[in-house]
C-alpha cells in the first residue's frame, strides 16, 4: 500500500479482494495469480478517455504502473463499491445489459473485409472443428451401439443422440447464413469485450449507477463473445423456461441493435452442443477420477444446458421472423 502512498488501518478479506479501510478512504484490492490481459487497465483507460465511464477505475501507483506484482502475484487497485442492490432482480440484470451495450457502443471498430481475410478463414476453421467434433460423437455412438452392454452414461448419451445432432446442424446452418452475409456486407465489427460478464461483477455505488468491472480478460472481439459467455453460465442450471433471458436480451439490442449477421452467429455459437462434445471427451480420455454416476450427472447438465438454450434461441428466432413479417406487412402497404 505505501506504493499508493496509502496507510491500511483495518483489512476485510474476501476471497482474493481485500477491502481496505485506509487513511484516505476505503478501497478495494484484488489480488491474481494468473491475469489472461495485464494491457487491461489501458483499455479501461481507453473508455474513460472515449466518454464511458460506467467501469469501475484502476487507481494508479506514485510511479503511475496498474499492476504491481510481488509475491508471485498480480495486484490492483480499486475504489470501493458498497454495491448497493436494486430492489428487483431483473432490474439489476436490464441495467447489467444496459451498460454492457453502451460499452461496446463506445468501444465499436468496424473492419473492412478488403484489409483482412478474416471472415473467410473463421468460417474454414470453425466449419472444420464442428465437423472433427461431430465424427466425434457419431464415432462414439456407433461404438457404445455395437456392445452388448451399454455403460449408464453411453446409453444416455445415445438416447440424447438424435437431438444433439439436429442442434449441430440447426448451428451449421446459422453459421452459413452468417457467412453468405458477411459476404456480401464485406465488414464485421469488433468491440472491447470484457470476456467474463457475470451479474456479480456489476456494482453499484451508494446512487444506484451500476459499473462493470473484472477486466483481467478483455479483448478486442465480436459483440456476441460477451453474450455467449453470459448465457452459457446463466443457462447452465435445471430445465427452466427462461423469458427473463430474452428481455435481458432485447435491452441489449435497444442500446446496441445488432446487425442480422451477428445474430445468425451468436445463434450458431450458442446452439452448437460443445458443452455434450467436451463432456463426452472427458468421459473417453478418463482424465479426471470421477465415479460412473458423476460423468452420467455431467452429461444430464450439459443437455440441460443445451434444452435451455434451445428455448431461448426460439425466442429470438420467432422474434426476428416477427419483425420480418412486419416490415413486408408495412412495405406492400406502401
Amino acid at each position: 500500500m505505501k506504493q499508493y502512498k496509502l496507510e491500511p488501518h483495518f483489512i476485510e478479506e474476501y476471497r482474493n479482494v481485500k477491502k481496505v479501510f485506509t487513511n484516505k478512504g476505503v478501497f478495494a484490492l484484488k489480488s491474481a495469480r494468473k491475469i489472461s490481459n495485464t494491457q487491461f487497465p489501458s483499455m479501461i483507460q481507453m473508455l474513460y478517455q472515449k466518454g464511458f465511464t460506467r467501469v469501475v477505475p484502476i487507481i494508479p501507483t506514485i510511479d503511475g504502473s496498474y499492476l504491481v506484482f510481488q509475491e508471485n502475484q498480480y495486484h490492483y487497485l480499486m475504489p470501493w463499491l458498497n454495491n448497493s442492490i436494486v430492489d428487483e432482480r431483473d432490474d439489476r440484470h436490464h441495467l447489467l445489459f444496459k451498460e454492457l451495450a453502451k460499452m461496446h457502443q463506445y468501444s465499436l471498430n468496424e473492419i473492412q473485409q478488403a484489409k483482412t481475410n478474416d471472415i473467410y478463414h473463421h468460417y474454414e476453421n470453425i466449419t472444420k472443428q464442428w465437423d472433427e467434433r461431430d465424427g466425434y460423437l457419431e464415432s462414439f455412438v456407433i461404438e457404445s451401439e455395437k456392445k452388448w452392454y451399454m455403460s449408464p452414461f453411453e446409453l444416455l448419451f445415445c438416447t440424447y443422440y438424435h437431438e444433439i445432432s439436429l442442434a449441430s446442424k440447426y448451428a451449421r446452418s446459422q453459421l452459413d447464413k452468417w457467412y453468405e452475409l458477411s459476404e456480401e456486407t464485406k465488414s464485421f465489427r469488433t468491440v472491447l469485450t470484457n470476456g467474463k460478464v457475470s451479474i456479480t461483477h456489476f456494482l453499484f455505488d451508494e446512487h444506484g449507477k451500476g459499473y462493470l468491472s473484472n477486466f483481467e480478460k478483455a479483448s478486442y472481439a465480436s459483440p456476441i463473445n460477451d453474450l455467449i459467455s453470459f448465457y452459457y453460465r446463466t443457462l447452465k442450471t435445471f430445465p427452466i423456461l427462461c423469458d427473463d433471458c430474452f428481455g435481458w436480451f432485447q435491452t441489449y439490442r435497444s442500446h446496441f441493435p445488432l446487425k442480422e449477421e451477428e445474430i445468425y452467429l451468436f445463434l450458431s455459437y450458442l446452439t452448437y452442443p460443445e458443452p455434450i462434445y467436451r463432456c463426452v471427451q472427458n468421459y473417453k480420455n478418463k482424465k479426471e477420477k470421477k465415479s460412473e454416476q458423476e460423468y452420467v450427472r455431467l452429461l444430464q447438465k450439459a443437455y440441460w444446458l443445451n434444452k435451455n438454450i434451445e428455448y431461448f434461441s426460439m425466442k429470438i428466432v420467432e422474434e426476428e421472423q416477427r419483425k420480418k413479417d412486419q416490415e413486408a406487412a408495412e412495405s406492400h402497404t406502401e
